[in-house]
């Protein structure tokens, strides 16, 4: 109909995938990180706080804010990769995949920035000495927690089932943490 309006007319022409490489790798892509935070735990803690500004690591499927940043392009999206953007003056919603939990820190100290983070509750992680102190107390920036023993009920699936995050094979408890980054001169590691 759009396309009758506005006069508009449609050639559909096969183009072999050696000339459509760039495509073709695009629509074969599996986001492995493709979970996200059930709604109510997402507004229970927005209404405690929250209102977040931005969501940093999703998709417009997945998006808990109006504005995000994402992996790849997404309608919608703020921007590719939320690293490279400046936090600052954001109350960001913050659920990375695992392994970019310590540069999502990284970045959002140095943005000085306000926001929520969610991790699995995962002492023996690579990222757990970026949040807690040698003496077991979270480190300054880190105001306040939200420990959910039961992560199972915090994380749903996204378009990859494949995932472990969101199903019921998950049997982690889940850590909301409360962060602000204006509290921390620059992060002295122990």
């Amino acid at each position: 109909m759009l396309s009758k309006e506005h006069d508009v007319s449609i050639d559909i022409e096969w183009i072999p995938r050696s000339e459509n490489e760039i495509a073709d790798y695009l629509s074969k892509i599996v986001d492995f990180d493709d979970w996200c935070v059930r709604d109510s735990y997402f507004r229970a803690v927005d209404s405690m706080w929250g209102p977040f500004t931005v969501d940093c690591f999703t998709n417009s499927v997945n998006a808990k804010v109006s504005r995000f940043y994402s992996l790849l392009f997404q309608p919608g999206s703020l921007g590719v990769d939320s690293l490279v953007f400046d936090w600052c003056q954001e109350n960001c919603w913050l659920v990375p995949p695992v392994c970019f939990i310590p540069r999502a820190l990284m970045h959002f100290l140095n943005c000085r920035s306000r926001g929520t983070l969610v991790v699995p509750f995962w002492p023996s992680s690579l990222f757990w000495p970026y949040l807690i102190c040698e003496d077991g107390a979270f480190r300054d920036f880190v105001v306040d927690f939200l420990f959910v023993q039961n992560g199972a009920e915090v994380f749903v699936q996204g378009a990859n089932t494949a995932t472990s995050f969101g199903s019921s094979a998950f049997n982690s408890p889940a850590l909301f943490l409360k962060l602000d980054g204006t509290r921390s001169s620059l992060v002295h590691w122990d």
